[in-house]
This record gives C-alpha cells, structure tokens and sequence, in this order.
C-alpha cells in the first residue's frame, strides 16, 4: 500500500465519487425527484361550517398521485390555536402508515390551510385514507393517550360535484359516507424517476466520470513530467475534518439549542457527549500519530484482491436474504428467500472466475438457451399470486447454476490435464461428508439440508481449482463485516429505538434473539479482525497507538457490542462472553509467546472494553436521532402495533427510546427476576380509519413475542422456579423435547405441549438438531462441532507465519459463538445467519492453496 498518489489519479477518483453521490442523490435515497401538486381548486366555495355539526372528525379516501406524500394543507374553518390535532393516514389494508400529533399554530389564519407534514412513501395511484381531528394530548403510567375536544378543529369542505380534483373521494363523517362532499386540501407529492429513467440517468452520469477520467489522463500525459504527487493522509484530513465537524455541529444544535429530540436536561447532555466523544475519537483517527487512514492500495493489489472483494459482496447479500426468512411471516416467503440466497451463493462461485474462464463461446451459448428456457418456463404463472416469483426465481437459479457447472467442469478438467489441484485435507471432508449424508438419510422433508450439501459440493469442486483458496476465509469476513456495515445505514435511516413493546432494540428483525444471534456472529468476524490487525500493529505502545491505528476494527467490534447491550438478551451476553475469552485463550496457546502474547491477549481484552464504552453513547444518540430526522420508519407486518414509530411522527415523541426508559427497561430485563421481566405490557389505541372507533389492545415485549414455551400453561407453573423463570421457561421446554428422542427424527420441528398445542422450536440448536435428525445423525452435529474446533486451531496454528491467513481462525470462532448461542437458541439452518456462516466456514478447513500432483497423490 502507498500513501502517496498522483494529482491526476486524486482527480480521476473525485470524478468518480462526485458522480456515485449524484446518482444516490436520485436513486435509490430520491432526494433528487420531480414535484407535483394535486388540489382542489381555488375558486371553488368553502361551504359554512354548520353544514355538517361538529365536523372534528373526517376521514378522506383519495388516490395518491406521486410516489411519496410530502405533505397535505388541509382547509381549516376554525380552529383553536395551541389545541392538539391527530393526523394519521392508512393504506388499502387499513394499516396506519403515518400518524403526526401537533399543536394548531398561533398565526394560522381561518379559513387558511393547517400545513401538516407526511413524509410517507406511498404507491402511485394507490388507494389511501386520511383521517384528521382535534384532540388534546395526555399520557399515564402506560403512556401516550389522546383525549379528543371536538371545539379544537373544523375541517373545510366543498360539494363533491364541483371539485376539480378527480382523485377525491366523498368523505366518511361518524361511519357514513357523504357522497355530496369532500374535503378541501392540496397534496404535495415527490415523484421519483421510474426505471428507465434512472438507467438513462445512469449511463450519462456513467459517461461523464469516463468522459472527465479520459481527459485527465490525456492531460496528465502531456504534463508528466511536471505531476506532482499528493500525501493521501493530508487530503483526507482536510476534506473529513470540516465535514465531520459540520455534522456534528448540526446534530449538536438540533439537540441542544433546538430541543428537536426532547426537552429533558439529562438527555440532552447525554446524547451531546455520545456527539462529542465520537467527533474528538473520529478527529484523532485523521491526526493521531498512529493513524490507520492515509494508504492506499496498488493496483497490482486491488487487482489481486477484486475477487475476494466481490466475493464478500455475495456473501453479504446471502446474508441479507437471512434477514428476509427470518421476517417473512408465510413459508411463501421463506421460499423467495432461500432462492435469493441459492442465486447470490451461485454468483459467490462465478466471481471465482477470471475474465477469461468466463468469456467463453460455450458460456455465451449456454447462457442465451437459458435465458430463452428460463423464459418460457416463467411464463405461464406470469400475473398468478405467489407462483410467479417463484418461477422466476427458479429460472435465475437454472441460469447462474448451469453457469457456474460449466465453467467448474471446464477448470477441473484444465487441472486433472495439468495433474495439478488443490491439497485436500481428507480426513476433514470425509467428517463433513458424514455430517451431511446422516442428515440427509434422516432428513425427515426438510429441504433445507438438500439445498446445503448441494452447496457446499459446488464450493468444494470449485475450491478444487481455484488459486485464491487461501482467502476464502477472508472473503467470508469481508461478507459480514459489508453486511453488518449495510445493516446499520438501514437501521440508522429506517429502524426507530422504539420505547414501548419492542422497546429491545431489534434491527432488523422482528424476533430480537435473532438480533443477539446476529451480532454475536458479527462480534465473531469482528473479534478474529481485532486481533488480526493487532497482531500486525503490536509493536506499537499504549492503548491510544493501538485506537489509532485499529479504528476500523475499534468501530466494528465496539459498535457490534453496544448494539447487543441494545438488545438486553441475556443469551447474547452470555454467547459473547464465552466467545471473547475462548478466542483470547486460542489466541495465547496458538502464538506460544510465554507471558508477552497472555499482556497481548489483556491488552486486546481491555481495548475491546474501551471501544464499547467509547461509543455506547454515540451510537445511542444516533441510533435514537437519525431515524427521527430521516422521517421514514419501516416494520415489518407483525410489528404493526398501536406503538410503532410512523411517518410524520414527530421527533421529541415519547415513542422513541430515551436514555432513563432504557436503564428502566435494562433493570425490568436484567436484574427484575419476575414474570414482568420479560413482558411490557402497553395498552395501546387503535384507530379505524373509517369511523374512529378507539379499541384498546395489550402487548407484549418482543422477547416473549415468538416464544412458545412463554404461552403454555406448564411453563407458567414452572416459572416458581427461579432458574425456570430465568430462562423464560426453556428447562421445561428442554426436558420435553428430551422426552421425544429416538434414533430416526421427527417431520415436525415442534412437540405437543400440554395444552396439546405444538411448540414452535426446542430454542437450543443442539436438542433440535436431535429432535429433527435422530440422536445418531443429531448427536454427530455436536461431534462435528468439536472436530471443527480442534482442526481449525491446528490449521491456525500452521499459517500463523503469514498474517493474511489469521483470518483463518474465523472458523474457530464462528463455532464457538455458536455453541455458546446455539444453547438457549435454534440457529442450526441455512437461512439463520449464523447457520450460514457456520456451513460456509468450514470451506476453509478442506482445502488449502498448495498444488498437489495428481499422479504423486
């Protein structure tokens, strides 16, 4: 790597930039879009307010005519300054999509406009309802209400017959339809570019950055003589430092002068230290001593390493589809995402290939006959529900997986010519081999395992031939750490720190035990680049030499843990614990450096601590702020609630998480051994769009949310028990799963409660692995797991002379992050995100890069 580069190379890269940020500007952010406006017309007549009695409550359907809502000026008569007025929308489905509570300003004039801000993404020419009223705002032990005063607002209307807006319907007052009036508004609208335009849009920005790279080259040619050269670390630091210091100048007066988050003295504080302690670490980064920033790597080396860069692109979004089994609600949807995930592990084995192997005639051939196959294949559930998708899908797999076949036979056949593969390590495929063909014998309907062997066969015929075997490991890395990188921009832009119900920081899904799961494996990946990077940087002195030139690992190990605080599983806790001290002693034994590799192994420990205090409370405030001022939450069907966060929903509401209502909840979650420390229980209020008829609902916190064992009536005998109750009832869960045991398995991945209902899953990888398989193909799992472990520490130990190949310990530590979250969770399946990764680790461990001769062999 350099840390110098030319004028020329830095102009060709700010072009480049420049043009990438544009079009993210356009798509898929839409912060460049068209604008339209729909509204009644002016001249048309705001009838007498007497007309309808009492008109505080109105419910207008009408068809959208933009692609998000910006806002909507609503006719007001009369209205009562500084009084509440409540503001929700809804869809076709009637699901509340945006809700706004504010007070009526002082100076509005009457009859004048009532400015109210939506901000919701809505589907054009889509079917919605508004519904609007006064009210005044007040809140109890359980939270938010609204008491409604019909005297603080009157909506305008007009006759219906008269309108010029044709996308109007006749408004609903008290239930009823009144089909001679609507009422008198104006929609403000963003349109976003549809797909052809934003190809368009593509390739000329696209040609622009090609167009200004071939001119500076071209100019830089003829002036070579006199280019100068630039130091990397001193442009970065004069083009983050402003910047960054901006930011958080604006974040900082937004919470503190503003009060746009709340007015609570301590928050505030708070949330502007997590500000502060991030922009001062962010500041040293740029111009500390040790910084880790400033190089840049050769071409020879970004060429050596585009594979396994786009590998872990394939890898992350693997893992992304995990997040879409995990939420999808209907096994529908769990078909759409194992074949997501089928086409990206397929594209993982074409980026495999170079240029060459893959511009072929056979290739070329192949992939037009597919295409036209899987053309006509799809056609005939083109339009039928749920079917269609999954045609197309199966094409797409037909087309990748042919693909890659072809090109896999072709350089298996170039190898076993050239009597040259790759060393195999026998005893450990033949260990894997029995793992798969038990399961498969006992696979019991579950189509999963099939889908996984078949996987892991064409990723080892390919690793066969393949002369980067060495780095799989550390595409693997580079696949969680992007997805994890990707996980948080959405969740920061879209996942609201909810204060009620899910008030356990989930991400992004909806069941926050996969959440603990997840981030135990990113604190897995994480933890082997610790140590990684450590270990080349070791040499330096003092925790801050180390912060400085660590800043990438610091800003992913600590974020990862703070994030898992967010979620208060005791499971996570507890898996991460084991996983730091477990990896850590590995670490000591595998160095062999006496007492200096026992201070390395503290000096990492204490470094890890440190990264997770120094950012709780800026990761805190962002997570809490950045999704208020984004203004576009997104949940999933089943966390449709009387308390989620909403469009238009304004910052300072007590519905987001707060600092006091999470140490509340932390102590209720952690330390309150009672049957309310693991529920919530808000009553919240659900408004029908139609009428505006208010039913109350009870919730309960998301940890028991999915829960079976928290819905039997054994379990809550049970809970008198303190070790039961600590475990949520999964002793008694355990011990009925145990009571089902045999040697064949099971079709169902429940047992019969004694309620007679079935439960959903034994909670712990390792019994349901023998309830699924049997205890012989059950039992090997964990046999498998204990190999695993031994072997991947003696491979570790052998390519510690290279520190590229420290990587290598991800396997390791992926095991044990499992086998300590894998005993109060179920994670064993290729769509868990752990379960993945735990199928693709062990890849690393059958083969290594040395060529074997054939004929010797």
């Amino acid at each position: 790597m350099v840390r110098k580069i030319r004028l020329s190379t830095l102009i060709q890269i700010i072009i480049c930039v420049c043009m990438a940020l544009l079009y993210l500007c356009i798509w898929p952010t839409g912060l460049i879009h068209r604008t339209a406006d729909n509204a009644t017309s002016e001249l048309a007549q705001v009838l007498d307010a007497d007309a309808i009695k009492d008109m505080t409550l109105v419910s207008q359907p009408f068809v959208t005519d933009g692609t998000r809502l910006q806002y909507i000026d609503v006719m007001v008569t009369d209205a009562t300054p500084g009084a509440m007025y409540e503001f929700s929308m809804y869809d076709d489905k009637s699901r509340r999509i945006c809700h706004v509570m504010r007070t009526i300003p002082s100076d509005i004039q009457m009859p004048g406009y009532l400015h109210i801000p939506t901000g919701v993404n809505v589907t054009r020419g889509g079917f919605y309802t508004y519904e609007i009223h006064g009210g005044t705002q007040s809140h109890d032990d359980d939270g938010l209400y609204v008491e409604y005063d019909d005297s603080a607002l009157t909506v305008g209307y007009e006759e219906h017959m008269n309108t010029s807006n044709p996308n109007c319907f006749a408004l609903v007052y008290d239930g009823e339809e009144l089909a001679e009036y609507n009422t008198y508004a104006k929609y403000h609208y963003a349109i976003v570019f549809n797909t052809w335009q934003n190809v368009v849009i593509l390739l000329v920005l696209a040609a622009l950055a090609v167009c200004g790279c071939i001119f500076t080259r071209r100019f830089s040619a003829k002036c070579e003589e006199h280019e100068s050269t630039i130091d990397v670390l001193r442009v970065e630091r004069y083009v983050f430092t402003p910047i960054l210091a901006i930011a958080s100048a604006i974040l900082i007066w937004m919470i503190a002068i503003g009060r746009v988050f709340g007015t609570d003295v301590g928050e505030i504080v708070f949330e502007c230290i997590g500000i502060m302690l991030l922009l001062i670490y962010l500041l040293y980064v740029l111009w500390g001593p040790a910084s880790g920033i400033g190089q840049v790597w050769s071409e020879e080396r970004l060429k050596d390493n585009l594979g396994t860069f786009l590998q872990g692109v394939c890898y992350a979004g693997a893992l992304w589809q995990c997040y879409e089994y995990w939420n999808g609600l209907y096994d529908i949807f769990h078909e759409y995402a194992m074949r997501k995930m089928l086409c990206w592990f397929l594209l993982s084995i074409l980026v495999t290939f170079s240029k060459k192997e893959l511009l072929t005639i056979i290739n070329a051939i192949y992939l037009v006959a597919s295409l036209v196959f899987a053309s006509f294949y799809s056609k005939p559930y083109i339009g039928v529900q749920d079917e269609e998708l999954i045609y197309k899908l199966n094409g797409q797999i037909i087309v990748l997986g042919g693909l890659a076949l072809i090109c896999i036979i072709r350089a298996l056949i170039a190898a076993i010519k050239a009597r040259c593969i790759n060393r195999i390590r026998l005893p450990y495929i033949i260990c894997t081999a029995l793992l798969f063909v038990g399961m498969s014998v006992f696979r019991n309907g579950y189509v999963w395992v099939t889908v996984t062997w078949v996987m892991l066969a064409i990723m080892l015929l390919r690793m066969l031939t393949y002369d980067k075997v060495d780095k799989l490991a550390q595409a693997l890395c580079y696949g969680v750490v992007m997805n994890y990188a990707f996980t948080v921009l959405y969740c920061l832009l879209h996942r609201p720190f909810r204060a009620y119900y899910y008030y356990r920081y989930g991400m992004l899904y909806h069941t926050v035990t996969v959440t603990a799961e997840y981030l135990t494996l990113v604190i897995a990946v994480g933890l082997v680049l610790f140590i990684k990077k450590f270990y080349s940087v070791s040499e330096q002195k003092g925790l801050l030499s180390y912060s400085g030139a660590m800043w990438k690992e610091i800003l992913l190990l600590g974020s990862a843990l703070t994030y898992m605080i967010f979620t208060l599983s005791r499971t996570g806790f507890v898996a991460i614990i084991a996983l730091v001290l477990v990896i850590l002693l590995i670490y000591v034994y595998g160095i062999r450096g006496g007492m200096k590799s026992i201070v390395d192994a503290v000096k990492m420990g204490m470094l890890a601590l440190a990264s997770c205090i120094l950012l709780f409370a800026g990761v805190f405030t962002l997570t809490r702020v950045m999704p208020a001022i984004v203004n576009d939450p997104i949940s999933s069907d089943i966390e449709l609630d009387g308390w989620q966060v909403e469009d238009g929903t304004s910052a300072d509401d007590e519905r987001y998480m707060t600092l006091d209502r999470f140490i509340y909840c932390a102590k209720e979650k952690l330390l309150g051994i009672s049957d309310e420390a693991g529920t919530e229980e808000v009553e919240s209020a659900e408004v029908s769009p139609m009428n505006g008829v208010r039913a109350k609902s009870v919730g309960v916190g998301n940890d028991m949310l999915l829960l079976s064992a928290a819905d039997d009536e054994a379990d809550v005998e049970a809970a008198t028990n303190d070790i039961n109750q600590f475990s949520n009832g999964r002793i008694d869960l355990f011990k009925r799963y145990i009571s089902y045991w045999n040697l064949t398995g099971h079709d169902e991945m429940g047992v019969p409660m004694a309620d007679g209902e079935l439960s959903i899953h034994a909670h712990n990888s390792f019994l349901q692995a023998i309830h699924d398989f049997g205890l012989i193909a059950g039992g090997y799992v964990v046999i498998f797991g204990v190999i695993t472990v031994f072997v991947g520490i003696n491979v570790w130990r052998k390519e510690m002379d290279n520190v590229e190949k420290i990587s290598l310990l991800v396997t390791v530590a992926v095991v044990i992050g499992f086998a300590a979250a894998g005993m109060t969770e179920w994670m064993f399946h290729i769509c868990n995100p752990f379960g993945w990764m735990l199928f693709m680790s062990v890849m690393p461990l059958m083969v290594t890069n040395g060529r074997r001769n054939s004929v010797e062999k």
